[in-house]
């Protein structure tokens, strides 16, 4: 008998994690913008769930992504104000339409429904504004560690890579 991964994610959502190795910033797909991932210990064992930190250092506000993943996104962080965002229909009640294009993020358990026992959905299609208050990395990122039980007590708060051209 075979697991459903809802149940699976849920379980990997509400157990503490911790971040384990050493990650370094590497070059993301488009030129410029970088990516930082950690695999996430649980219970003692690396999982298969990592965190990934996506920055773009040429973008002259403050812009990245926080990223928890189980074999696909499951909990997200857009940290972008310039990317239009449509809920879909099939959204809770409390969860705006939009379109909005503030920071947003895509908590597990309001795309959970897009997921089937066999099959996470390849996109988390409902997001929420981010509160206003989390205006800068550290921030964000302290909240939505706080968000996913991802613990940072040994790891810090990452620094941002910052540009290495002239704007």
């Amino acid at each position: 008998m075979s697991t459903d991964i809802r149940v699976m994610v849920d379980r990997v959502i509400a157990v503490e994690k911790k971040p384990v190795g050493v990650a370094t910033w590497i070059d993301e797909h488009r030129e410029g913008d970088k990516r930082l991932r950690y695999p996430l210990l649980i219970e003692g064992e690396v999982s298969d769930a990592t965190l990934t930190i996506i920055a773009y250092p040429w973008h002259r506000a403050l812009r990245f992504r926080l990223v928890l993943s189980y074999t696909r996104a499951i909990w997200r962080v857009d940290y972008t104000d310039d990317e239009v965002h449509v809920n879909s229909f099939d959204k809770p009640d409390d969860v705006l339409l939009g379109p909005f294009s503030d920071p947003h993020y895509h908590a597990w358990q309001d795309n959970r429904r897009f997921a089937s026992a066999a099959m996470l959905p390849d996109r988390l299609e409902n997001a929420r504004l981010l509160d206003a208050n989390l205006k800068t990395f550290d921030n964000a990122f302290r909240w939505f560690c706080g968000q996913t039980t991802i613990d940072i007590t040994e790891l810090g708060v990452p620094s941002l890579p910052t540009t290495d051209r002239l704007l």
